[in-house]
């Protein structure tokens, strides 16, 4: 019912193109927002359009690992997500309303860690302190191996309540440093087809939300209730992708172009891309190492 209710004001606020006069918006386009769209906007005859060839997707280590660190970190969310409340009443015996609180807590810290890294990575890659494909290990592997190993933790050590909600609430809170690893290295393997690129991980990252839940469930079931073998699942998706991202990912852009498909035709309203544009993290911030102020602003990183 909510995404029907989304899907209306959806259609009755957007538009393709600021100048779609059959546009079905019920918000006129400003004239200031269309000029800074068209400002951009590449209208040349030798402009291309690229089909991407699907035999190089499917065979792309750096792609494939993309979609194996995007389940598992959502394989993470969506099982505690759904589990959490359960785990801190059945297990840990907090009633209702202090599990109400202490469960929304990870979920407080969740976008103070994602946001803070962001303006971290990119700060280090703007003054060139560490290359990119570095940093895009560094804070993935932190987004996978912290909650991975916060999870084993609570797997074998005797932990009091206390100790035990610190553990859980710091295996949850550190996953979105994946927010500036494998959530933006889509556009840096491809910046032509970011958006395909994603929703082929994304579609596959679903399954922890449909299949993970129930799985959850049966494993407390049939293990009367032994949280320890999910929690070690959980640590083992997360460590195996992470080992994964650690040899595999790529920061470089990738050639998922079909050659032989490849036209002259142009494309209405397609935006110039400067390839030293890259970004860096989750920030929505673009950057170009090259010396271009006038592209696209940023605030003096001093």
């Amino acid at each position: 019912g909510v995404g029907v209710v989304w899907s209306l004001f959806w259609f009755l606020f957007t538009t393709d193109s600021p100048r779609d006069i059959k546009s079905t918006t019920c918000v006129p386009i400003s004239d200031a927002e269309v000029e800074f769209v068209t400002e951009y906007e590449d209208t040349s005859s030798n402009e291309k359009y690229y089909p991407i060839d699907w035999i190089k997707v499917i065979t792309e280590p750096a792609f494939l690992v993309l979609a194996v660190n995007h389940f598992a970190y959502n394989w993470g969310y969506y099982v505690f997500a759904s589990w959490l409340p359960t785990y801190l009443n059945s297990e840990l015996h907090f009633n209702l309303e202090s599990s109400g609180v202490i469960s929304l807590l990870p979920y407080v810290l969740m976008p103070i860690v994602g946001i803070s890294t962001g303006f971290v990575v990119d700060r280090l890659v703007r003054r060139r302190y560490v290359k990119l494909i570095v940093i895009r290990k560094i804070v993935q592997s932190l987004g996978t191996g912290l909650p991975g190993t916060f999870m084993i933790i609570l797997s074998f050590a005797n932990l009091t309540v206390t100790q035990a909600v610190v553990v859980m609430i710091c295996a949850l809170s550190t996953g979105p440093f994946t927010a500036a690893g494998y959530n933006v290295n889509f556009i840096d393997i491809s910046t032509k087809h970011t958006g395909v690129l994603f929703s082929i991980t994304n579609t596959f990252a679903t399954i922890p939300g449909i299949v993970g839940v129930y799985i959850t469930g049966y494993i407390l079931t049939v293990t009367n209730n032994n949280w320890s073998v999910v929690f070690l699942l959980a640590a083992g998706i997360y460590l195996f992708a992470m080992v994964l991202w650690v040899i595999f990912a790529k920061a470089d852009t990738i050639d998922f172009d079909d050659e032989e498909k490849i036209t002259n035709e142009p494309l209405v309203g397609s935006l110039q891309h400067d390839p030293s544009w890259n970004y860096v993290a989750n920030t929505n911030t673009l950057t170009s190492f090259e010396s271009n102020p006038n592209v696209i602003p940023f605030p003096d990183p001093n």
